[in-house]
């Protein structure tokens, strides 16, 4: 459902139905908390490329959505302390959940697994990084013509199917409870990366590009590592949480080309 979501989000952005997507994404953020990273990387990356108008129009309409579900919820439950008792609840599953066998979250991973408890704290380094790079491009991005690759022109549609990507993944990386379904998380940014010749703006990525978001989907998906290798329950944890990391990576190394790609001659 949440991808379903994500996806009804991108098809409101692409027809340029902005306060309806506000409204979808203010919904979805009530109704998954993880959410809020792609309201995040939204804001942001239409911020520094000085989208101003699309981010107000859309911030009302989140801002709309959150108050529609907390109406609506409160009405159902007759009163609105159901809030204050689900966030105690997400407390608690929070810490009870970080236990689990089947959370993936690379915190996790680097604390249990790797036995790198003091370097847990490396997964705040993903936004981070990516924010900062953001930053960096900003003068790239705020162009009236934006690009991925050289030459090759980004439409503000494909930004955004890009920042959701992104926002999707972040909280693979940072939160102490990630469970192993979360990972399709991935998905979108790596349907980004692996358009194929001739899809949306521009030459598509490069071979390595593909072959590392190939790596990275093996790394997430859930029976494919297994299948492959006889992998114990610490080997798949790490596996699966180094996938994500690598998609991640492979959006920061997207937004450092930015400025490189903007001084390629473009065709003649």
């Amino acid at each position: 459902m949440q991808i379903a979501g994500l996806v009804l989000l991108v098809w409101l952005l692409a027809r340029e139905r902005f306060l309806l997507a506000g409204l979808t994404l203010g919904l979805l953020v009530a109704f998954k908390p993880n959410v809020a990273s792609v309201a995040l990387t939204l804001g942001g990356g239409w911020l520094v490329s000085r989208q101003v108008h699309k981010l107000a129009r859309v911030v009302v309409g989140a801002l709309d959505g959150a108050a529609l579900a907390v109406a609506l919820s409160s009405w159902f439950f007759g009163s609105a302390r159901c809030w204050s008792d689900w966030l105690e609840q997400l407390g608690r599953l929070m810490q009870e959940g970080a236990w689990d066998d089947v959370n993936f979250a690379l915190p996790r991973v680097l604390r249990e697994v790797a036995g790198l408890g003091q370097l847990a704290w490396l997964g705040w380094r993903a936004p981070l990084a990516f924010f900062g790079v953001l930053w960096v491009r900003r003068a790239t991005l705020s162009r009236a013509v934006m690009v991925l690759h050289a030459g090759a022109p980004l439409s503000a549609r494909r930004f955004d199917v890009f920042l959701m990507g992104v926002g999707a993944t972040l909280p693979l990386l940072t939160s102490e409870l990630a469970w192993y379904h979360y990972f399709v998380g991935v998905l979108p940014l790596c349907l980004y990366l692996l358009r194929p010749a001739g899809e949306l703006d521009g030459p598509p990525p490069s071979l390595s590009s593909r072959l590392a978001c190939v790596a990275a989907l093996i790394a997430v998906s859930l029976e494919a590592p297994r299948m492959l290798f006889d992998l114990s329950q610490e080997a798949h944890m790490a596996l699966v949480a180094a996938g994500a990391v690598l998609a991640m990576g492979l959006a920061c190394h997207v937004l450092w080309r930015l400025e490189s790609a903007t001084r390629s001659p473009g065709p003649r």
